[in-house]
């Protein structure tokens, strides 16, 4: 009990912590489930005491600025994971012996350019065996890299059997850096620039070069060649390029 007290004390402060700031990078995006916990306990052939289970799971979603170029999401990774421990304690009726056992699997899925969602599971399953002689209590979970689905086996002679397991989310999150992305393909992103004329990706400030006009949009502006000029798109931009022209020159005059 005081485990889960000093645990809930410690994230719930953390918690406060983090929501009275503001969003101003992908990593103040990033958040944490948990600690959940699970601790089953048996007393089947036990004159005293019982055999006992203590487990604890988290999920953590974690933001950073992606590394694909001009991506106006934040990378994200899902990660479940957890820890599970065991004790044996007091009598066990004759001429019965015990053995416990246990297993977490962790899982994890990443989205380097933020483009798509993340999800994982953590599963922990735990099982109590009784026999004559000694009998192993092996407990096993198969699953796939981000553990979402996972199936669990428990030994024969089995007295005591359990599992638990809890999924972590991520939705795609726009980078905060960039005005939170570009909602309309081909129009500059709001208050960062973009809409300049320009022959070559060298004249923009950032972004490309897209239809004669400076581009910050990630669609306009892929890691590869650029696609073929949209006719709406570039009227958005040469307008906006003109919008900007007429500015200058009025503030000339």
């Amino acid at each position: 009990m005081l485990r889960r007290i000093l645990m809930m004390l410690f994230f719930g402060s953390l918690s406060s912590l983090m929501a009275m700031g503001q969003y101003t990078t992908c990593a103040d995006l990033s958040t944490q489930i948990g600690p959940y916990f699970w601790d089953p306990f048996g007393t089947t052939q036990h004159t005293s005491w019982g055999h006992y289970f203590y487990n604890t799971l988290v999920g953590t979603c974690t933001y950073s600025t992606s590394s694909v170029p001009l991506s106006q999401y934040c990378a994200n990774q899902s990660y479940s994971y957890g820890s599970i421990s065991n004790q044996e304690l007091g009598h066990v009726v004759l001429p019965f012996h015990h053995n416990n056992g246990n297993s977490v699997a962790s899982g994890v899925s990443a989205s380097p350019s933020g483009a798509a969602a993340t999800m994982t599971q953590a599963t922990a399953a735990a099982a109590t065996t009784s026999c004559i002689t000694f009998c192993g209590a092996v407990v096993g979970i198969s699953a796939g890299a981000s553990g979402v689905g996972a199936t669990v086996t428990f030994p024969p002679d089995s007295i005591l059997t359990g599992a638990t397991s809890i999924t972590t989310p991520c939705p795609i999150q726009n980078n905060p850096q960039n005005g939170g992305g570009c909602s309309v393909s081909g129009a500059p992103c709001e208050g960062g620039g973009g809409g300049e004329e320009c022959n070559s990706n060298s004249e923009c400030d950032s972004g490309c070069c897209y239809d004669g006009y400076c581009s910050l949009n990630s669609e306009d502006c892929p890691p590869t060649a650029p696609k073929s000029g949209d006719p709406q798109v570039s009227s958005q931009i040469k307008k906006m390029a003109k919008q900007r022209k007429g500015d200058t020159n009025t503030n000339l005059n």
